[in-house]
């Protein structure tokens, strides 16, 4: 099998979460200056809404993708107990409403897994934070056309060998985006 190398269309980026200017707040921070909360209907083309917290909903859907189809998830938390995994479809974007906002958590994943694991041309991964995966925070493998914009990956437990080993992992993917992204606490790397 022929593995391609990973190519960064731009300089990997893990800034500061979007955070509110003023730490005495309690509220949770809004998108960054520029970014619009999306819906269903700001998306061309097929496109479904994913109810916060409802995980089943959320592996039926992913398991149904066909090419081009948007998931949108509302702000909330995601108990999963299973990674979210894509696989046969291209052109996939998961859109959360903000890394503040939207969380994948996989703190109580039942079989050692990544959060996110894509194997799929085209794929848009963005304004969400996937938290305490058993293995990889978002691998995303043999890939063209890979975007990560706007993904906190983090173990909430702070730094550990028994965390995940990667936050972000595009790994023999060609054309890949990280922009505003951030990794934190994996055991081996960002």
């Amino acid at each position: 099998m022929i593995r391609k190398s990973l190519t960064l269309v731009s300089i990997l980026t893990f800034s500061a979460a979007w955070s509110a200017c003023d730490s005495g707040s309690e509220a949770p921070a809004g998108p960054p200056e520029g970014f619009t909360q999306l819906s269903c209907l700001d998306v061309e083309g097929d496109c479904h809404h994913i109810l916060a917290g409802d995980a089943d909903a959320l592996q039926e859907r992913t398991n149904l993708l066909v090419d081009g189809e948007t998931l949108v998830l509302a702000e909330g938390t995601w108990d999963l107990d299973n990674q979210v995994t894509i696989r046969g479809a291209n052109g996939i974007r998961i859109v959360g409403q903000g890394m503040d906002l939207t969380t994948l958590s996989f703190a109580n994943q039942a079989v050692q897994g990544n959060g996110v694991d894509v194997v799929g041309d085209d794929f848009i991964l963005e304004h969400l934070t996937v938290a305490d995966s058993t293995k990889d925070g978002v691998r995303i493998e043999d890939s063209v056309g890979v975007t990560l914009r706007g993904v906190r990956v983090t173990w909430t437990n702070g730094p550990a060998t028994e965390n995940g080993a990667y936050g972000l992992y595009p790994v023999t993917s060609e054309n890949v985006l990280v922009e505003d992204c951030e990794a934190t606490n994996a055991s081996d790397a960002g």
